[in-house]
């Protein structure tokens, strides 16, 4: 009996030593935000003044700051510093400058590493976004197979010219904070950004596609940087002065075709060079080693960051589905099918998406009630912008755009072009 208590005791004290190393290890940083306070109101053109004391048990390696909206979406970039601490009195500045931040809450979201852990904190702030002006629709077109008309329709409907570009096309989009437009060609069209005050080219990336190899594969745009993946396993990051930020390599021979940045990491759907495998890799904004990487079963068309998850829209074969994807676990949860296959999906009214599929645009309600229905019944829609602001619902088909009232969905404008319409985009001004 005495030697059952004693190896009884030894036991415990040996679980309860293991156990308290373990407590030490699995410990997260602990977060308090001295400033702003919580609710606290700031406009467009303010600036942020963020201060936290982050403690833990063990060195603190890293933190990053940024700011996200009610969606969890990152609207500024993350400001990453690293440190060898235990106890940190950390400062940053947020600039409001973003001309997308509309009124409503959002959060100071600060993420501190430790060696073997992490803490994500969210700190809630509301802000009074500007009130954007709508100066016009830009219809990019295709002039040739070598050129690119982009033409420039007004607030009343008149269509002018406004540039022309040399080289084939790829994608684009528009950055109304740095009032730039982002054209990428993929064999001949350079990676070009213009200034939209001027009208001239302000920077470019040349093109160095290799007999029938395009050389560019992607193109995604956010508040402050231009990302795009190359022909040679390549992910490259640029910011809006043209200078080259960060780049991030893909194992094996395989090129990123749809990439979206968000929430401190870098997603990319990737296929393989040989084979067509797709797969989903995604790293950290500020690290060039992957966090994941692995096979997906569907083709990404759209996707987006929402409550600290993925909502991706995908085809399976000529099944459109709609699913959460779980980037810690990388499992894919599906929410709905639609009736065909998706072309595009796009944002509107949170929770709403507007759907693009092959037989018409669908109104989903990503929350609870994950509803799905049709609103425009039509074929042959590429690609579709909204704008809140004046409550229109701009649509590309092969050679037409067509605009809608919303939310009424009554087609009010159709304008006719002798060109192949490729994209259309927004533009703002304060």
């Amino acid at each position: 009996m005495k030697k059952t208590k004693i190896f009884s005791l030894l036991f415990s004290s040996a679980f309860l030593i293991l156990s308290s190393c373990n407590k030490d290890i699995d410990f997260s940083p602990v977060i308090d935000v001295k400033t702003p306070l919580q609710n606290q109101s700031f406009a467009y053109g303010d600036t942020i003044f963020v201060r936290a004391e982050i403690q833990d048990k063990i060195p603190i390696v890293s933190v990053s700051v940024s700011l996200v909206n009610s969606a969890k979406a990152e609207v500024s970039p993350q400001q990453i510093k690293a440190f060898d601490q235990k106890l940190i009195n950390t400062y940053n500045e947020i600039v409001l400058d973003n001309l997308q931040l509309e009124s409503g809450q959002y959060y100071i979201h600060i993420i501190a590493r430790n060696e073997s852990n992490s803490k994500s904190y969210f700190h809630p702030i509301q802000i009074s976004g500007i009130q954007r002006v709508w100066n016009g629709l830009f219809i990019i077109t295709k002039s040739s197979s070598q050129g690119l008309d982009v033409l420039f329709m007004d607030t009343i409907g008149i269509v002018s010219p406004f540039l022309n570009v040399n080289g084939d096309y790829l994608n684009s989009d528009i950055n109304n904070k740095y009032q730039r437009l982002v054209i990428c060609g993929s064999k001949t069209g350079d990676l070009s950004a213009v200034n939209l005050e001027t009208k001239n080219i302000a920077w470019s990336v040349s093109n160095q596609s290799s007999l029938d190899n395009p050389y560019f594969y992607s193109l995604f745009v956010n508040s402050d940087r231009v990302f795009c993946g190359l022909r040679n396993s390549e992910i490259r990051s640029y910011d809006f002065s043209g200078t080259l930020a960060y780049s991030y390599s893909l194992s094996g021979q395989r090129y990123a075709e749809n990439i979206l940045v968000t929430s401190d990491r870098v997603y990319a759907q990737t296929t393989d060079v040989l084979g067509g495998i797709k797969r989903l890799i995604q790293f950290y904004t500020g690290s060039s080693l992957s966090i994941t990487d692995h096979t997906i079963p569907m083709e990404i068309k759209s996707w987006f960051w929402q409550d600290g998850k993925l909502l991706v829209f995908a085809n399976t074969g000529n099944t459109g589905r709609i699913y959460f994807y779980n980037y810690i676990n990388n499992s894919f949860t599906l929410l709905n099918n639609t009736p065909s296959a998706i072309v595009c999906a796009t944002p509107f009214l949170s929770p709403n998406y507007f759907v693009v599929c092959t037989d018409g645009v669908y109104v989903y309600n990503s929350s609870s009630a994950n509803s799905l229905h049709n609103v425009i019944s039509k074929t042959g829609i590429l690609n579709m912008v909204f704008d809140s602001q004046i409550q229109k619902i701009f649509i590309q088909k092969s050679n037409q755009l067509q605009i809608y009232s919303y939310p009424d969905y009554q087609k009010t404008f159709e304008y006719n072009s002798s060109n192949e319409i490729v994209n259309l985009h927004l533009w703002y001004n304060k």
